[in-house]
């Protein structure tokens, strides 16, 4: 297929992939939590979901026809056991996966004094935590050129740091092109403050940016203004991000929960050849968080300048490697420029120096990228007792692009085409 037809089918399936939920309910809603009355369906080739749900019961909310993949909702007088509803549609052999339908988001901050506004900087790469990563030296050698980005968050606006770097996207939350990263005014979250996290995905971006110089971005919005998600929009923003050339992801939220639905679209996309890198939570808890624990991700927990976990980092036997995250310098909508502390910029400093990688090896499989990565990183356990299991391989680096697989070659092993998590 030459590339005028990939384009004409990428086109098609775009059209087809229409996202028909309403905006998010305004309740207290925090990551692992359920959306109400809802559930995610994924159905076998050759089904019509018209033929699954009794309308009288139940609505189609959202679709993903390319992929099968459904929300739909129970109606008032039958939303009293989902339980139940999950357990009928999973039984039934038309329907390849079903489960109830899941938040995810954002974990950092409270308010928009997360974000601390700074005068505009003379060089991004000049702050402490890029020179601590070797990223000055390194762009001397690679700057992730020819690389496509994805960053799932909650959107993307102009900023002149990132002119000429980025590549259209889509908005999974109401559907269109329009990623703009801006405040609504809405408290979709219930917690009492309005737009906490708008700005995050700018954010997010700029610091890939200061990684990556020459790779593009792609903003694919999947967190309203708030932080806050859901498992589909990220599943279908995982898809679009496979389906439109980007060859490593950054997802810098999280779930206490494990989705199929979202575990189903990673291994889709490791399988194809893209890298994706995710942040583990900011609740100081050892345990797992998806999809930084899903099978193949780079998990990445946030350390401070001094090597040493952040108070606030989760941590765990699935985390693969850290990176900065405290007093990170970055840009936001509106030709701003601010500081912020999280595992969210930990995890883009490595999509950066993962998409660095990949534009030095393209050859390498994800598998090989991941392995690369760890077997590079600054073993920190000395500097953080008690979590000696907890930190992945240690801090990454970006030195060893400079020499890329002799590095690799000199530390007794070469870049293996595939290995566990």
């Amino acid at each position: 297929m030459n590339m005028s037809s990939v384009s004409k089918v990428l086109a098609a399936m775009a059209a087809m992939a229409t996202m028909m939920a309403p905006a998010l309910p305004a309740r207290a809603s925090d990551p692992g939590d359920e959306v109400p009355a809802q559930i995610v369906l994924r159905l076998l080739p050759g089904h019509d979901i018209a033929d699954i749900i009794n309308p009288e019961r139940m609505v189609v909310r959202a679709t993903f026809p390319p992929r099968s993949l459904y929300v739909v909702q129970a109606l008032p007088g039958y939303d009293d056991d989902m339980d139940a509803l999950v357990d009928q549609l999973r039984s039934d052999g038309r329907v390849s996966g079903c489960e109830k339908h899941l938040f995810n988001g954002v974990t950092e901050g409270s308010t928009q004094s997360f974000f601390v506004r700074v005068p505009p900087p003379p060089d991004y790469t000049d702050q402490p935590a890029a020179r601590k990563l070797g990223l000055p030296q390194v762009h001397e050698y690679t700057t992730g050129a020819g690389v496509t980005v994805a960053v799932l968050d909650t959107g993307l606006s102009p900023h002149s740091y990132l002119a000429g770097h980025t590549v259209p996207g889509y908005d999974w939350l109401t559907g269109g092109p329009d990623t703009s990263d801006l405040a609504d005014g809405i408290d979709q979250d219930g917690d009492g403050a309005a737009d906490e996290m708008a700005g995050h995905g700018t954010f997010v971006a700029g610091v890939i940016h200061t990684t990556a110089p020459g790779a593009m971005l792609m903003p694919i919005r999947v967190l309203d203004s708030d932080g806050l998600g859901t498992s589909f929009a990220l599943a279908a923003g995982i898809y679009h991000a496979i389906d439109h050339g980007a060859r490593v992801i950054n997802i810098s939220l999280s779930s206490p929960e494990e989705s199929f639905a979202v575990s189903e679209a990673v291994a889709e996309a490791i399988s194809r050849g893209v890298v994706v890198v995710a942040a583990v939570g900011n609740e100081a808890r050892g345990r797992s968080t998806y999809p930084a624990a899903t099978t193949g991700v780079i998990g990445v927990a946030a350390i401070d300048l001094a090597d040493r976990l952040l108070p606030t980092s989760d941590h765990g036997d699935h985390v693969s490697v850290c990176a900065p995250g405290q007093g990170i310098l970055s840009v936001l909508p509106g030709e701003e420029h601010a500081t912020a502390t999280g595992t969210s910029f930990a995890a883009a400093f490595v999509s950066g120096i993962t998409a660095m990688t990949v534009s030095k090896h393209p050859q390498w499989s994800p598998a090989a990228v991941r392995s690369g990565l760890m077997a590079q990183a600054v073993n920190i356990d000395a500097l953080n007792p008690g979590f000696e299991l907890e930190l992945g391989a240690g801090r990454i680096t970006a030195w060893s692009l400079k020499t890329g697989r002799r590095a690799l070659n000199g530390a007794g092993m070469a870049p293996p085409s595939s290995g566990p998590k």
